[in-house]
């Protein structure tokens, strides 16, 4: 088509995808390129746009208005062509690709070349004309295109009948039709050939690609069914695989003979096989070879360790079942992808494994341990210990050979082991103290992760900053849990240094995010802001994007407490796929907890439960883990907000958690979680009780951020006692910490009974210009499921005094003689009251006052 297409002002702009353009970036940076093939001016500034360090990026949507803007000005028509557009899969590409199609300007067309149908309103854009579809039947060969191609392109001299009775058996399909007419080149009885066909597609498949094996020279069909093991192929690699020395003329043969070659780049470096011909060629040397497939398989992988490819290696050395040579380069790889939050794919290698080979490998234990530690099964850890430990006890080794005890005398070493043997146990006793303060610290047990993390830390060997950065990595969130806020900052500060300097990107991050959620705790929302976004940086210079999954939801939550729900949602939902991709439990755990208070601010109930449902089943990954009962009281909390009672008197009963506990910061999220449930039941009494306990220690330990919390539950526990002085004197600290750093949601999220209170504090002149805007989004929360407009101030006492009698048929002297006070005084209320409610009459102010709630 577009060869035929001789227009002299169109211009195509051709694009292939692959799977590593569903990053939104790339995507439309290689857009742009396309475009200015036929364009060379267009897109500079979108293209800037994109390139932009990640905090200042602005949004897709305004990279493509400026991108859609410059199309629409450019001379002569652009086509751009989208090949593969299947490999697509992030919702975000498709959301931006669907802006585009919808406000294409004149000059721009868009084709696309898919498998499937692209996630689309393809039924709008059919109702207004705006798509032209080309399916199956539409690309099917019909019998004149089948008799061109194989008469006058394989060049076959077939009569009409057996082209018919080909492209019938075919059914048009032009693989099928290809595959049949290489296999009858050379053929002096070309209408034998076809009159012997039969069958549906797959045996038609299977007996031409073994025609087409057939017909090749011996050397090829050797190449052919060697190299079929490989995804992806070049000259060396080949040439490795086969002990070949002409892997680069015969790709290049190949190629020319059009035997289902697919070049992968534009040097014609790397090619694969067309998926379908592999599939068979690999079914034809397992049936035919059954014992080349390992040997192939295992020169593969030792061309991949050479040239740097560890994945690779480690793929194909399982596939070649060499559990030893696939042991060791698991081993040289594991800790590398863990430095960049991939967890799931050194554990699915590691489960492919035997146990035996496990067991009797402890650096492979240890790894086990760390990757089943990262998914948040801690129960499973211990298994992967104990074979260690057997490990060391049989080779003599215990920790006073190399760290004797105070008044005890040094235990000679064994003589019968080398020092290399020695060094590797004394690090197996540093990693098993590390791994089990990790798991400690999330059972419950903070103090015993730091007994174990210290006790690590003062064993550590000076030249191995990688085991010290995790260790310091636990050690600082145990101090964390365990409520010790100095030591944790220092320690969190130090595993920061350290474990950036080592490029150790998860510890890294792991350690920011903590830090941050230390800031928040304090109220210090700025500082922690700042946090997330210098480790965004980190990554963006790393180019390693999978690693910022947990800052982008931290960024998130933080954004949905300055009420900006669009920004909120776009970083958690980017949080969240990256979590998903590289399986740390807790990136997982806390992004779908966010998600599920940013579903709740907006009204979405059932996908909020579904949020916390999908973060209780991570947690229950480990059921004697403490997250099982955080994910609890978030629940109990959802319940709260819905106002579903019985499921929160269930929680209640069930917790474990009483008003008169002992008090530690480890259960305080469950106790304000519990004065939360007392009021929802109707017990302001004890929920006070409560929180006066909560709060000097909080306060004491500069927890700032949870006592605004604490006392805005005062203030309700008062309200619901009818004591307005009282509450309005605990809600008053809690809005001057709140305004310096932004504090919305906090608020908000209380919903009608703070309403009253806030009204009460802007009547006392209580941090006025703050006081109007929570009112202001207060009044704007959605009310049976549909937006109500805000108030852009809140009005007075004496404001509210008078806006009440306007429904009334009092005229202006009669209200002031009700108020007792000037009828001046009256028209200056009435007029203040008009601005602030934005109308202009007084039937307009009494229906915007009944709409915002204060009638």
């Amino acid at each position: 088509w577009i060869a035929d297409s001789t227009a002299a002002d169109w211009q195509f702009c051709w694009l292939s995808l692959d799977q590593g353009d569903n990053d939104p970036a790339r995507f439309w940076t290689y857009v742009i390129a396309a475009l200015q093939h036929g364009q060379a001016d267009i897109g500079q500034d979108a293209q800037a746009m994109l390139q932009a360090p990640l905090p200042q990026r602005p949004p897709i949507e305004t990279v493509l208005t400026s991108l859609i803007n410059e199309a629409a000005t450019c001379p002569g028509t652009l086509i751009l062509v989208l090949d593969d557009v299947h490999l697509i899969t992030a919702p975000e590409v498709h959301d931006a690709l669907t802006l585009l199609v919808d406000r294409l300007p004149p000059s721009l067309y868009v084709v696309l070349s898919s498998r499937a149908d692209p996630p689309w309103p393809l039924a709008r854009l059919r109702a207004r004309g705006a798509i032209v579809e080309l399916r199956t039947e539409d690309l099917r060969f019909t019998p004149a295109e089948a008799a061109t191609f194989l008469n006058d392109v394989m060049r076959l001299g077939l009569a009409a009948g057996d082209v018919a009775a080909l492209e019938d058996r075919t059914e048009g399909w032009i693989v099928g039709l290809q595959m049949a007419a290489l296999s009858m080149q050379g053929r002096d009885d070309a209408a034998a050939f076809v009159r012997s066909f039969s069958g549906d597609h797959r045996f038609i498949l299977d007996y031409l690609v073994e025609e087409v094996l057939e017909r090749q020279p011996g050397d090829i069909q050797g190449f052919l069914l060697d190299t079929s093991i490989l995804e992806r192929m070049t000259a060396p690699l080949c040439d490795a695989v086969t002990g070949r020395e002409d892997s680069r003329a015969i790709l290049a043969h190949l190629e020319r003979a059009n035997l289902f070659l697919v070049a992968l780049d534009d040097e014609r470096c790397w090619y694969r096989y067309h998926h379908l011909f592999a599939d068979l060629l690999r079914s034809r040397l397992e049936w035919s070879q059954p014992d080349r497939g390992p040997v192939l398989h295992r020169q593969a992988a030792e061309w991949y360790e050479q040239h740097g490819f560890m994945e690779d290696a480690v793929r194909h050395a399982l596939q070649a079942q060499d559990f030893g040579l696939a042991s060791r380069l698991i081993t040289r790889t594991a800790f590398s992808l863990w430095a960049r939050s991939d967890v799931l794919q050194p554990l699915s290698w590691m489960q492919a494994l035997p146990r035996d080979q496990i067991y009797s490998q402890p650096v492979l234990c240890i790894n086990l341990a760390w990757a089943f530690a990262n998914i948040g099964q801690f129960d499973a850890i211990e298994q992967f210990l104990q074979p260690i430990e057997r490990y060391l006890q049989a080779a003599g080794l215990s920790p006073e050979v190399f760290w004797p005890a105070d008044r005890r005398e040094h235990h000679a070493q064994p003589t019968a082991l080398d020092e290399r043997q020695l060094i590797e146990g004394r690090d197996l006793f540093i990693w098993m103290d590390v791994l089990r303060a990790f798991a400690a610290r999330f059972q419950g047990s903070p103090n015993d992760a730091i007994a174990l993390g210290e006790r690590a830390l003062a064993r550590m060997p000076a030249d191995n900053p990688r085991m010290r950065g995790q260790a310091l990595f636990v050690l600082g969130h145990a101090h964390l849990l365990a409520g010790h806020a100095e030591l944790a900052e220092s320690t969190m500060r130090d595993a920061i240094q350290v474990n950036r300097a080592v490029g150790v990107g998860s510890a890294y991050l792991s350690m920011v995010y903590y830090l941050a959620e230390l800031r928040v705790l304090q109220g210090r929302l700025g500082q922690a802001e700042a946090l997330y976004r210098e480790a965004l940086q980190f990554v963006a210079d790393q180019e390693r994007p999978s690693l910022a999954g947990i800052e982008h939801i931290g960024l998130g939550d933080l954004w949905r407490e300055r009420n900006d729900l669009d920004a909120a949602a776009r970083h958690i939902q980017e949080g969240l796929r990256l979590a998903e991709q590289g399986g740390d439990f807790a990136f997982l755990l806390n992004g779908y907890i966010a998600r599920a208070r940013l579903e709740q601010a907006v009204g979405h109930w059932a996908e909020a439960r579904a949020d916390i449902q999908q973060a209780d089943q991570i947690a229950r990954r480990s059921p004697a883990s403490r997250n099982v009962a955080l994910v609890a009281a978030w629940q109990a909390r959802l319940g709260i907000a819905q106002g579903d009672l019985a499921a929160v008197a269930r929680w209640v009963d069930t917790c474990g958690l009483h008003a008169g506990d002992a008090l530690d910061f480890l259960s305080e999220f469950g106790h304000l979680t519990l004065a939360r449930a007392f009021l929802a039941l109707g017990r302001p009494a004890e929920a006070g009780h409560l929180l006066a306990r909560l709060l000097p220690a909080a306060e004491s330990a500069g927890r700032a951020g949870r006592a605004i919390e604490i006392r805005i539950l005062q203030a309700r526990a008062w309200q619901a006692q009818g004591q307005a002085g009282p509450a309005l004197a605990a809600l008053e600290p809690a809005l001057l910490r709140a305004e310096p750093e932004g504090y919305v949601r906090t608020f908000i999220d209380e919903g009608a009974p703070l309403v009253a209170l806030l009204r009460l504090a802007a009547t006392r002149g209580i941090a006025p210009g703050y006081v109007g805007r929570l009112l202001a989004a207060l009044e704007a929360e959605t009310r049976d499921g549909e937006q109500r407009p805000a108030l852009v101030e809140p009005l007075s006492e004496r404001e509210l005094e008078v806006l009440r009698l306007l429904p009334t048929s009092l005229s202006t002297p009669e209200m002031a003689h009700t108020l007792v006070i000037s009828t001046y005084t009256v028209r200056s209320h009435v007029k203040s009251i008009y601005g602030k409610l934005n109308v202009h009459r007084r039937m307009d102010a009494i229906s915007r006052a009944k709409e915002l709630g204060l009638l």
